[in-house]
């Protein structure tokens, strides 16, 4: 994308510890990893963050979900036929805005509300800004693994 050799890009990290290129302020970028599956997104106008997650049908997920999501989340996991698809599902759009803001887990998953609609995404939302971001989901994504992205604009 940038035309140079990979070892003469300087990767620093922000404050909040997403990596970013110095030199190439208008490239954002992020990535992620599980398993033997490996996703970058890019971005020529805003913040990127992205997720992917294997689905592992063993995982507590009605758990994890009681203690990090909101009650219209865990509504939404048990109306579905697979409860833990729609967790990993919920999950990754959550991480994918945490990574964008940079905020990471200083980002509690319970301060980002997933809007959804019948078994689609929609949304999330940074209920500390009130800023919403439309996600993109993979529906392509290898079986069993949930993955999404989100894009930020300038200035958020």
């Amino acid at each position: 994308m940038l035309g140079i050799p990979p070892a003469r890009l300087w990767l620093e990290a922000l404050p909040g510890g997403k990596p970013h290129l110095p030199d190439h302020p208008g490239l954002f970028f992020n990535l992620s990893h599980s398993g033997d599956w490996i996703v970058l997104a890019t971005a020529s106008h805003g913040q990127v963050g992205v997720d992917i997650e294997t689905i592992d049908s063993t995982f507590p997920a009605m758990e994890i979900a009681e203690e990090f999501f909101l009650e219209e989340e865990r509504r939404w996991i048990r109306k579905g036929a697979d409860s833990t698809l729609r967790f990993f599902q919920l999950w990754t759009a959550k991480e994918a805005l945490m990574k964008a803001t940079g905020e990471g887990m200083s980002l509690p998953p319970d301060q980002i509300l997933i809007t959804t609609s019948r078994d689609r995404l929609l949304t999330a939302t940074n209920l500390r800004t009130g800023r919403a971001h439309e996600l993109l989901t993979e529906t392509a994504a290898p079986a069993g693994m949930a993955l999404c992205t989100v894009f930020l604009t300038d200035g958020e």
